[in-house]
């Protein structure tokens, strides 16, 4: 590697360990919005893959970026495992 590919890798991390940070006191903000540990987890998620840069924004593509087996995941409501709301508003 060069001297200038070794930087941009040093910023792109730098970066995304920033990114991840904010998000993570984001979500830590909202967190008692969910009642289940796992609607936290999904929500956190569906706010990653909303905010990537994809050719189409649909469920299909979200759950391939998420690296799920398919959109039921992404297409129901994240409050909770099987899907129906019981978030605190």
């Amino acid at each position: 590697m060069t001297t200038y590919q070794d930087a941009v890798a040093i910023k792109a991390a730098i970066a995304e360990q920033a990114w991840r940070e904010r998000s993570g006191r984001a979500m830590a903000a909202v967190a008692g919005c969910f009642v289940r540990r796992e609607g936290r987890a999904t929500a956190a998620q569906l706010v990653e893959g909303l905010l990537l840069e994809a050719d189409t924004g649909n469920c299909w593509t979200l759950a391939q970026a998420l690296e799920h087996p398919g959109p039921p995941g992404c297409s129901t409501c994240p409050c909770s495992a099987s899907g129906g709301c019981d978030a605190r508003y």
